[in-house]
């Protein structure tokens, strides 16, 4: 009998074999993990000195917006707008086309309500703002200014990555000269974001 422990043994050896490690999952992309957002923004303007914009002083705009924000909420923000207006009944029929370029940069601060995301920021822009006639006497309509603007809207996030949401946005202390006309380009507008995280 003394090969019953031996067997024993061998029976033991079999029964307890070397299993694989259990593998880690890959965790899901969270957005603590993506700071980093790009968006699309398109939208209605309303420039608010009638004296120089009127007519046109309703423009379409659009633009991309950049930002980078912690998992405090605080974050930056960089971008470009631009906005246009055309009227082809003015003085006779002549048309009149105004532009507005402005490139901005400022600070952020969102808000975590699980889905949704409150957005507020502030900052300072360049803006490049113009109006030309078809009449062919195009006169030096154009000029460069700073400003401050404010901006504040909700933000919904379909998953980790894309996003979609509404901002009011606040132009002020813009100053234009356009020769025999001087003015600014303070404006409101409302846009829609369409964007992603990276």
């Amino acid at each position: 009998m003394r090969w019953m422990p031996l067997l024993a043994a061998v029976s033991l050896a079999s029964c307890v074999s070397p299993t694989e490690p259990p593998r880690r999952e890959k965790p899901e992309a969270s957005e603590a993990n993506r700071p980093f957002r790009l968006a699309g923004i398109a939208g209605v303007r309303s420039l608010e000195d009638t004296e120089i914009w009127d007519p046109v002083s309703d423009e379409f705009t659009a633009g991309f917006e950049f930002s980078k924000v912690g998992t405090n909420g605080f974050g930056l923000e960089f971008g470009l707008l631009g906005s246009t207006g055309f009227e082809s009944e003015v003085a006779g029929g002549i048309g009149v086309t105004a532009a507005v370029l402005e490139a901005f940069a400022g600070i952020r601060k969102e808000f975590d309500w699980g889905h949704w995301r409150p957005t507020f920021g502030v900052g300072g822009a360049l803006i490049g703002a113009g109006i030309d006639n078809d009449s062919g006497d195009v006169a030096d309509d154009q000029d460069t200014t700073s400003g401050v603007y404010v901006h504040g809207g909700i933000i919904y996030d379909f998953d980790a990555r894309a996003f979609i949401g509404v901002d009011y946005r606040a132009m002020t202390d813009t100053d234009v000269d356009f020769g025999t006309f001087e003015g600014d380009v303070d404006y409101r507008q409302v846009t829609l974001i369409l964007g992603v995280r990276l």
